[in-house]
């Protein structure tokens, strides 16, 4: 197998998704700026790394201090969800290389157990700000043709695991397919990189593009945004935009659809901005200046010392565990002893598989009296 990593590869897993919505991607993120890793990218993969090392027989206490204990909690949950699953022949950070499909097609599944006729495929997501679907999931499927390759199963189990985001099925998803269904998708995904190695493959915004490479410099992400902002960004300084209350209906859905593709714009602007600054381009306007620091422990058994020579009991702050970390020990927990907090109301495509949430407007005017 070359030595390749699916990060480089522009036909890796987690690029399917955009190289199917979006076929001229692919020859455009050639051309594309290096990018150094997002905050939320470095955080996956410290949070990925925790996985495999408890995984592979750390104790989830010696990682206390390390990575926050929010990061721990959740790799935990990944690996007793694995564990659940019963024996069988468990790989860790599996890489492939799906030659068959295309020769820079690379992957590598977080975990992949083998066991008697089935295979499960699991993929760990970190990430609290989108919840993403195991259903028709791209990026999973192609882990399971990537395992087919050498494994040879006939039934399928998916598995999303993501703790830190909301969704209606929990934070363990999963769904089951066949050797069929796969091939169904193998042509699928072979049908979108011909159609990407074409020389006018057309390039379309979809949510896609909040993790394209060539997001900066893509012409149609910027006539989207430009056209959004009605403003020329050669004009008047600074650009005015309507109120929502000076909106259609039509106007304001076609706002929030724009929504989260904009704000990826912006922010991939903005790192793109940070990255020629930082290597002495100008940007008029802007310059990088030092984040706000935090302070830690540079020795923490001394610490541990000092603080009980000097504060005794008050050197530690106990609280209860969650209910869901009380749950991993298989107790009953009295119904009386739960309180359930409604999330706050937010918009979400029509699409989303919650029931839309109806405010009772009964009491809330108070006696209304009329002369």
């Amino acid at each position: 197998m070359p030595k390749i990593s699916e990060e480089h590869s522009k036909i890796g897993a987690s690029q399917m998704h955009r190289v199917m919505g979006c076929p001229g991607s692919v020859a455009l993120c050639e051309k594309a700026p290096p990018q150094r890793p997002s905050k939320d990218a470095e955080e996956g993969t410290k949070a990925h790394t925790v996985c495999e090392r408890i995984l592979k027989g750390a104790e989830p206490w010696e990682l206390v201090g390390e990575v926050p204990l929010e990061m721990i909690e959740a790799a935990e949950a990944y690996v007793e969800h694995i564990k659940s699953l019963g024996e069988g022949k468990l790989l860790i950070e599996y890489k492939f290389h799906l030659e068959r499909l295309d020769e820079r097609a690379f992957g590598t599944a977080d975990a992949v157990l083998i066991k008697d006729d089935e295979i499960h495929v699991i993929d760990y997501k970190y990430g609290a700000g989108h919840a993403v679907e195991v259903e028709d999931n791209p990026q999973l499927i192609f882990y399971a043709l990537g395992v087919l390759e050498q494994y040879k199963r006939n039934k399928i189990h998916l598995w999303i695991i993501q703790p830190r985001a909301a969704h209606d099925d929990g934070p363990i998803r999963g769904v089951i397919m066949t050797r069929i269904d796969l091939a169904g998708w193998f042509v699928k995904f072979r049908s979108a990189i011909i159609e990407s190695m074409k020389p006018d493959a057309e390039l379309i915004v979809g949510d896609w593009c909040r993790w394209c490479q060539a997001f900066p410099i893509c012409p149609a992400q910027g006539k989207i945004a430009i056209a959004d902002a009605k403003h020329d960004f050669t004009a008047i300084e600074p650009i005015e935009l309507p109120s929502g209350s000076l909106l259609t209906s039509d106007q304001i859905s076609a706002v929030l659809k724009q929504k989260p593709i904009i704000e990826a714009w912006l922010k991939s602007v903005e790192e793109y901005a940070e990255q020629e600054l930082a290597v002495g381009h100008d940007i008029p306007g802007f310059k990088v200046v030092a984040g706000r620091g935090s302070r830690s422990w540079a020795d923490e058994n001394e610490a541990k010392k000092f603080l009980l020579r000097e504060l005794k009991g008050n050197a530690y702050e106990s609280k209860l565990i969650s209910i869901a970390k009380a749950e991993k020990y298989k107790i009953s927990i009295p119904a009386n002893l739960i309180k359930v907090n409604s999330g706050l109301p937010h918009i979400a495509p029509i699409n989303d598989k919650r029931k839309a949430f109806k405010r009772d407007l009964s009491n809330e005017f108070g006696e209304v009296k009329c002369d």
